[in-house]
């Protein structure tokens, strides 16, 4: 391969295939186990989540359902102060969920939106009556075990001065991190 199609070729695969890992941190405890158990463990019938959504964003969710064959979907959502960073989600990015410097859980990101309404259904608000009202949805739930350092060992590099969500938006991992959460 000539260096010009080795750079182009690498330049897609990190920029283009390789996702961005979300890291929610979550204790899988109290409100946040309710949490897990109510819309990531069990599954959400999409009819539910389509009932809260408006016209525009019904018709695209509903679209995307039908293309995959999805009829239950699981749910996450983060409260109004974690906005900017739930901003930079994408369809395609890898969510994992950890606590303590461990990854026990990931889903492929399907679609993010705003709906008070729903969180508020399905979580109702947390201590200062806060709606976790920035939501997004996941496919292809699957448990894992990594633990952080190892995953730290791979990455190009972590903006630690997030607190929460500590990795969104931090520049793409090596193609081993994203394998081994697949």
């Amino acid at each position: 391969e000539s260096s010009g199609m080795l750079c182009i070729r690498n330049y897609y695969l990190e920029r283009v295939l390789v996702p961005n890992i979300i890291v929610q941190p979550v204790r899988p405890q109290g409100k946040v186990l309710e949490h897990l158990n109510s819309t990531i463990y069990r599954y959400r019938d999409a009819n539910e989540v389509l009932n809260f959504l408006p016209d525009a964003e019904r018709a695209e969710l509903r679209s995307l359902c039908r293309q995959r064959n999805i009829t239950k979907l699981a749910a996450w959502g983060v409260t109004p102060k974690k906005a900017g960073q739930w901003a930079k989600i994408q369809p395609g990015d890898v969510a994992v969920f950890g606590e303590n410097n461990k990854l026990y859980l990931r889903g492929i990101v399907l679609k993010k939106f705003h709906s008070p309404e729903l969180a508020e259904h399905f979580w109702c608000t947390d201590d200062e009556r806060q709606k976790w009202e920035q939501m997004y949805l996941l496919d292809d739930i699957q448990r894992c075990d990594i633990k952080k350092e190892r995953a730290n060992t791979l990455k190009e590099r972590v903006d630690e001065n997030h607190t929460g969500l500590p990795w969104l938006g931090m520049a793409r991992l090596s193609h081993r991190l994203v394998s081994w959460m697949r």
